[in-house]
């Protein structure tokens, strides 16, 4: 009976206890299916990154993921040279500082929703740990930096002693690089260390050390020794194809650091350990650049030889052969001693390297741009150094403003080496012609009581006898009359007609020493220009003696455009020799150049790159004097001393300046129509100084009203090249303040009547008086350590002008 009465009672307690079970184990398997889910599209997306290259038939996918590891090391070293900040390596090591390749991927949003589900449990699962790490993985991969260290926090602060021991730190401090917590990542790093090297695990010890050198490089791209060690350290935990793929890294970065030893044995290893063909396609021909830069040039032909000829190197076969006949050049130019006008090497190695060059421009011509420029620009070089301008000039034509080279600095190299070879074969033939021209007006004599004239004309038989040439083609024969039918005659009568009227015209020249003067004019910017050439081509003494040639010519008397020639050339010049760091040479110049063309734009910017080199002049003394009476006692007092500073200092910036000041007060005081003359005597005399280009848009607008002002304008190409190379920006910016002059057919000096007032503008440059207009601050900054501009006493900004680095206000804006 009592069984009976108790046997409902266990059929519920059964029935409850099955249906929590059943519930329990719904429970583990969801989460668990679903972390398992999350986490394979995590694995997925790894393997993504992980792909290598695939084979195309001709290379030419290959050969966009293909580095150009010479190239790069060449502009580097070139950038040091010419005392500039080195273009910062590709970081191919770094899974964290370059940008995901797929941020936008199905697995990861996938694994992010996944992983969301469990977290999204309030009461709490074991699978909680494995979440967290999913999706702060997941948004990290999709360069969600913040929220994935908010996730890694989260796990480490629910689970201080994780699973996932040092991976969780080593995410955490990648995250933290990119959020710029430098510090917080590298102490991350020091507990992810601790914590792989307590347990032994080399791989975690390897993934820790390539962190370190991804937060090495971002405290200073340019430790590339540093940044190779950690990445050396890092593959002592990995094997096979992990190891294959961070030595082929590690060599990269031993390349670009001249360490050829080190690459060496780097992409060596590389071959060893790589499984994937492209890779270690790619392996041997970096080890064929390092013996290659190590002196062993034969064995690194042998290397890509065996590359080139091999099938299952297919994708890496356009670069190893163009390597190849760059190696053959290489060893051709060390049999000649470098000397490709010689005999030797025109004979016996130009014609087989010619054949080279042309089979790969014949079998990449319309598969690869980036092989076919690479071809061009070597020939472009090598006929360039053998004396064949011509052919350079006909070669390099294509790379003006390429984009098929490794960088955005190798590109510009490239393209400005093809603009000079261009601008240097033009200039090379028109100083030729100009040397014959003149030659022919001093052996011409002169007619008494007549102007001199030069005629440029062929003789009437000269020109009979080509007209014969080209009508009877075969026929003609020197030893041998030729019976001329009558069609024959009338015929070559039409082909003299024509050859005459190409002839070219009569040169009449009225004046000769004007004349010669001229042509030493144009032989001067002609020699000017070869030097800018030669300097591209890095070929300093030719280009210093080229620019020296310029500077002495006799052009005759000078005027604005002789002047800034001359100017134009000694900063060029100046530059070289400060470059070449020839202190003694670069003082002369520079004293020359402020001393006797000071009112020039040229002289104006090397004032302000070499502030450090300048002395004070006489002439900067009278003006400083002037320009103390101006403050003391106004205009009228120190109106004679700043005429005389302009009269007595014409080629000095002075002059233009103290003229500048005199028209600058006159417009504070509304006189206009004075101001206008004083500014107008500026712009007239002083064309090529920075204040007459900073007021031409503005007398534009005196004489035009209702036109808006004039947009700045670019100073000089050669200007723009010099403050790249000098760590600046763009071209210096000189234009009006975006004010205007009263229009012409106003009376602005009348103060008569209250219904018509002269019109109350502001100030154009807000300075005080002779101080030069307002230069922009160059951008970006000057780096540290670089001249500061000063400033004369009182000088003063408007309102709408940044400061320039170092400008401090003046503390007494009183006038007088």
């Amino acid at each position: 009976m009592h069984l009976v009465r108790t046997w409902p009672r266990y059929l519920v307690l059964t029935l409850m206890l099955g249906a929590s079970g059943c519930m329990w184990w719904h429970n583990f398997s969801t989460y668990f299916n679903t972390v398992y889910l999350a986490d394979q599209h995590i694995q997925a997306y790894e393997a993504q990154q992980r792909a290598i290259v695939p084979v195309s038939p001709n290379g030419s996918i290959a050969l966009l993921k293909h580095r150009w590891l010479d190239e790069e090391y060449f502009i580097r070293q070139h950038q040091l040279a010419a005392d500039e900040t080195p273009t910062a390596i590709e970081p191919t090591f770094s899974q964290s500082l370059s940008a995901t390749n797929q941020i936008n991927n199905v697995h990861l949003d996938s694994a992010i929703i996944l992983g969301s589900k469990v977290l999204a449990d309030k009461k709490g699962t074991k699978y909680l740990e494995d979440a967290l790490f999913i999706v702060g993985k997941a948004e990290f991969y999709k360069n969600n930096f913040a929220a994935a260290q908010r996730k890694f926090l989260e796990l480490l602060s629910r689970y201080p002693n994780t699973k996932f021991g040092s991976a969780v730190h080593v995410f955490l401090a990648r995250s933290m690089l990119l959020n710029h917590a430098r510090d917080t990542a590298a102490m991350a790093l020091k507990r992810a260390l601790a914590l792989s090297t307590a347990a032994h695990d080399r791989s975690a010890i390897a993934g820790v050390h390539r962190a370190m050198a991804e937060l090495i490089y971002a405290q200073n791209p340019d430790s590339l020794t540093a940044i190779s060690n950690e990445l050396r350290q890092a593959e002592d935990g990995l094997s096979d194809e992990d190891l294959a793929r961070l030595a082929f890294q590690e060599g990269a970065v031993d390349y670009l650091n001249g360490d050829w030893a080190h690459a060496e044995a780097a992409y060596q290893r590389t071959i060893q350990n790589a499984q994937d063909n492209w890779l270690r396609g790619e392996a041997h021909i970096d080890h064929a650049l390092a013996l290659r830069e190590r002196g062993d040039l034969s064995g690194a032909r042998k290397e890509l030889e065996s590359v080139a000829g091999r099938a299952k190197y297919s994708s890496s076969m356009p670069a190893a052969r163009y390597e190849l006949a760059y190696t053959d050049e290489l060893i051709a130019r060390k049999a000649v001693g470098n000397d490709l006008r010689s005999a030797a090497f025109r004979v016996n190695y130009h014609p087989a390297l010619k054949q080279e060059y042309h089979v790969l421009d014949t079998l990449f011509h319309n598969t690869s741009a980036q092989i076919l420029s690479r071809v061009h620009f070597r020939q472009a070089v090598m006929y360039r150094e053998m004396g064949l301008y011509d052919s350079a000039a006909r070669m390099a034509a294509n790379l003006v403003g390429t984009h098929d080279f490794s960088s955005l600095a190798m590109n510009e190299y490239v393209s400005n080496f093809a603009s000079s070879l261009a601008s240097f074969n033009r200039w090379q033939k028109e100083l030729f012609q100009l040397d014959s021209l003149e030659t022919a007006v001093k052996n011409s004599a002169s007619k008494r009581g007549r102007p001199n004239e030069v005629k440029g004309e062929t003789a009437e038989s000269a020109i009979h006898l080509k007209a014969m040439q080209e009508v009877l083609g075969r026929r003609w024969n020197p030893l041998r009359p030729v019976q001329l039918t009558h069609s024959d005659s009338e015929e070559i009568r039409s082909v003299e007609t024509r050859l005459e009227a190409m002839q070219p015209r009569e040169l009449v020249i009225t004046d000769t020493a004007q004349f010669l003067d001229s042509l030493q004019t144009v032989k001067a910017r002609a020699h000017f220009e070869l030097g800018h050439a030669y300097e591209t081509f890095g070929e300093i003494p030719l280009a210093r003696t080229e620019y020296k040639t310029s500077t002495n010519m006799d052009v005759g008397p000078m005027d604005t455009e002789k002047t800034a020639l001359r100017a134009q050339t000694l900063y060029a010049w100046l530059q070289l020799e400060h470059l070449e760091k020839n202190q003694p040479v670069f003082d002369s110049l520079l004293d020359q150049l402020l001393t006797h063309y000071g009112q020039t734009i040229y002289a104006g910017q090397a004032r302000l790159l070499y502030k450090g080199s300048m002395k004070n002049s006489p002439g900067e003394l009278a003006y400083l004097a002037a320009y103390k009476t101006l403050e003391m006692s106004g205009l009228e007092a120190a109106k004679p001393a700043l005429i005389e500073v302009a009269a007595n200092y014409k080629q000095e910036d002075v002059a233009p300046r103290s003229l500048y000041a005199i028209g600058e007060q006159y417009e504070e005081a509304q006189n206009y129509d004075s101001a206008l003359t004083y500014y107008r005597t500026v712009v007239d005399e002083y064309p090529y100084s920075t204040y007459a280009l900073s007021l031409r848009s503005r007398l534009a607008l005196a004489n035009t009203p209702g036109l808006p002002p004039a947009p700045p304008r670019h100073v000089d190409p050669l200007l723009e090249r010099n403050q790249q190379r000098n760590g600046q920006g763009g071209s210096i910016p000189f234009g009006g303040s975006g004010n205007s002059f009263p229009p012409p057919n106003s009376t602005p000096n009348s103060n008569a009547g209250d219904r018509n007032p002269p019109p109350q503008i502001p100030r154009p440059p807000n300075l005080p008086p002779g101080a030069p207009p307002p230069i922009p601050p160059p951008q970006p900054p000057l780096p540290p350590g670089a001249p500061r501009p000063t400033f004369p006493p009182g000088f003063r900004l408007p309102p709408d002008v940044p400061p320039p680095p170092g400008y401090q206000p003046p503390s007494d804006t009183t006038r007088h």
